[in-house]
């Protein structure tokens, strides 16, 4: 027994040391393998390489290519020398990838770390465009609010305002998030490049230098909140407002909301189309921060008197009410007014009316607790009628009673007392004034991660539509369908478009699936006008092609595609097949080749950008990309190469294509395209000869680097 454990340790021993022989050599042909590619790109950065890029373009062009040849040279020698324009897009030249085609290799992708297993795609990233700054009224104000809610609740958030902080001094208050942007810092290429995720705008004033992003977002189909939160035809507005900007943000968003009924009201007045969404979403209070139950230390700067009554915000503008203030201390002199805000005005003040400059926000529920009830002494008016003061729903969440003048947005409030008139102002602070039992309901539908729900709520799922081929696959298409119903938690809608079936696939299809999938009928048969058809009928912003043969493993099979095109907006599509052209030909190694689809070279990273193309089985492009391609070319029916041509159509355009061989599908190949056959082969050759001569003469360079004729 002893022996045989002896001779079994030391066969441990000899595995471990020719397992650290073979990591030794794999880590030399790695270092090897990274420094020919390097002496590559070296060479590739050289004045010969670009001599002869540019003596091989020129003939090529001028040669071959026509008048429109001698065009499109004259426009690559000027976007190659002196710089391409600034479009939005982020080309990515043929000329700088180096075409290797063997094994994939990790500098062909970013360096992103897919390391969490929920999918990101229904992360959103937001991007709130406001006035002021973060920090601004102590970062009090809506917009303020709303991002570091979103932030604690773990979406990103990138943060844009117009205007400097507008205080006297800086609280030093810190921003939550990364991203905290003045207008004048960034670009909307800028911005296009930072999105992490599925994007939200979300813009709080029409402001002029927001258009272009309005149009960003619109570009990329993001949604579109416009929040009304003030009446900027008032004072408030005049150092910005254009009735003519207010409309394109009104016309540009998706969705409308005001955060005051009578600016629910304003919107309304001003829209054209009838069908647009306005939704009224008040002001709220920051639960956490606001907490009754707490114990708070009497602030040393915090006043006593037989009442206290407070109030914070700002302290200028037109709409403060100094005249009923005044009044009212003046009435009370044994009662303290304590005014928390930034104040500049020169104005003799009673003694009792209290000034302790400007706060942070964090600093108020002290003060509020050692008071008898929160004020507001408003002026009422344009700007006052239309407002939703948070001050309010932060009075209220401390259990305070609000001494308020007459305010059109919170008159039916529990525990707020309006003045009509000065006598009734007066008489409410001689009042035992109390709040109802029934604020701690109006508390929970009123804090900002209520507000937030109902923000998202508004943009509901982002809709996705699976379009499958048919043609003649009653025997294999049932596995398809069925999984993925069975696997649908995403909530997609699912189009089969039937290719002119003689197998009785439909009669099939329609009598086991019924109304939980839609078929569309295909007057000829055509992979080509079969998707185009199936793309005309969807209603999804994300498109994602299958075949018959293909079936979904898991229910989170689209969690990869989804990631990819998330993460990075200059990926224009995300496939499951992929292909590389071998030099000298448009024909090459597959994926379906690669050990494991090309799994076990992308361990920490899910995808791989230097694919020549994508195949149409599994593949997912967000619908504006799609309809900038003009979709799939028909001139290929019935079949081959219309997904290559897809491809180079998206590369065209400035986007590149990403493979990921871990979306989750299964493939039981030839069951579709019948390969090998006469007939194939036939297609193959003439559509072959179709694309390359399109390409030829139409985008060059997305040839050249593989074609290296």
């Amino acid at each position: 027994m002893n022996n045989e454990k002896g001779l079994l340790g030391e066969r441990i021993e000899n595995l471990k040391m020719q397992l650290n022989t073979l990591q030794f050599e794999l880590r030399k042909q790695i270092k090897t393998n990274k420094l020919l590619r390097q002496r590559i790109m070296d060479f590739k950065n050289s004045r010969l390489w670009k001599i002869a890029t540019l003596i091989r373009r020129f003939r090529m062009e001028f040669f071959n290519g026509g008048t429109e040849g001698k065009k499109r040279f004259a426009r690559w020698v000027l976007f190659k020398f002196i710089g391409k324009p600034r479009t939005g897009h982020f080309p990515l030249s043929a000329f700088d990838v180096i075409p290797i085609h063997d094994l994939p290799v990790e500098d062909f992708v970013p360096t992103l770390d897919f390391s969490s297993s929920a999918c990101p795609r229904a992360k959103l990233h937001i991007h709130i465009f406001t006035s002021m700054p973060f920090e601004d009224t102590g970062a009090g104000q809506r917009a303020a609010q709303l991002a570091k809610t979103f932030a604690l609740q773990g979406y990103d958030l990138t943060y844009v305002y117009a205007f400097p902080r507008s205080e006297s001094r800086d609280l030093e208050i810190r921003v939550p998030f990364k991203d905290h942007y003045c207008i004048s810092e960034i670009s909307d290429e800028f911005l296009l490049k930072n999105i992490r995720g599925r994007p939200l705008f979300i813009f709080e004033i029409p402001y002029k230098n927001y258009l272009p992003y309005l149009n960003l977002a619109r570009r990329i189909r993001s949604k579109v909140i416009y929040d009304h939160i003030d009446n900027w035809e008032t004072s408030l507005g005049a150092a910005f407002f254009s009735p003519n900007v207010f409309h394109e943000f009104i016309s540009g968003a998706d969705l409308l909301v005001g955060s005051a009924r009578l600016l629910v009201q304003q919107i309304t007045e001003n829209i054209n189309e009838k069908n647009k969404s306005i939704v009224y979403v008040p002001n709220a209070y920051d639960e956490d921060l606001f907490e009754p139950a707490r114990a708070y230390d009497k602030p040393l700067d915090m006043p006593a008197g037989e009442k206290v009554f407070l109030y914070f915000g700002s302290l200028w503008g037109e709409w403060f009410y100094w005249e009923w203030l005044i009044k009212a201390a003046e009435t009370y002199p044994h009662y303290k007014f304590v005014l928390i805000g930034d104040y500049a005005e020169k104005r003799t003040l009673p003694k009792n009316i209290v000034l302790l400059g400007l706060k942070a926000h964090t600093e108020l529920p002290a003060y509020l607790v050692h008071s008898n009830a929160g004020i507001v002494p408003f002026k009422p008016g344009p700007i006052v009628d239309a407002v939703s003061p948070i001050k309010v729903f932060e009075y209220l969440g401390m259990h305070k009673p609000v001494i308020s003048t007459r305010m059109p947005e919170t008159k039916d409030y529990p525990g707020v007392y309006q003045a009509e008139n000065l006598e009734e102002w007066l008489s409410l602070f001689r009042k035992s004034l109390s709040v109802p039992q029934d604020i701690k309901t109006f508390n929970m539908d009123n804090n900002w991660n209520r507000c937030c729900e109902r923000f998202l709520n508004l943009i509901g799922r982002e809709k996705i539509t699976v379009i499958i081929l048919c043609h003649n696959n009653s025997s294999i298409i049932e596995r398809c369908l069925d999984s993925l119903l069975k696997y649908n938690s995403y909530y997609y809608e699912i189009i089969v478009v039937d290719n002119q079936s003689t197998d009785g696939s439909v009669d099939y299809i329609v009598k086991n699936y019924g109304e939980k999938i839609r078929i569309i009928m295909n007057s000829k048969n055509g992979c080509s006008s079969g998707r185009n058809l199936g793309v005309s009928e969807a209603a999804g912003e994300i498109l994602v092609f299958l075949d018959s043969d293909q079936w979904a493993t898991n229910s989170r099979w689209l969690d990869p595609a989804l990631e990819v095109l998330a993460l990075d907006r200059r990926i224009g599509a995300v496939g499951w097949a992929s292909g590389w052209f071998t030099p000298g030909k448009v024909t090459g190694p597959t994926a379906d080749f690669l050990p494991a689809r090309g799994r076990a070279w992308l361990t920490s990273l899910k995808y791989r950008c230097d694919v020549a193309y994508l195949g149409a089985g599994g593949m997912a492009i967000p619908r504006y990309i799609w309809e900038q391609t003009g979709g799939f070319d028909e001139a290929y029916d019935p079949t081959c190469f219309e997904d290559t041509d897809l491809s180079l159509s998206i590369k065209f355009l400035g986007y590149s294509l990403a493979y990921s061989p871990f979306i989750g599908l299964g493939h039981l190949g030839n069951q579709t395209t019948h390969s090998g056959s006469l007939k194939h082969r036939e297609l193959f050759t003439r559509n072959s000869a179709y694309f390359y001569n399109k390409w030829r003469l139409k985008a060059p360079e997305l040839l050249e680097v593989y074609l290296n004729d």
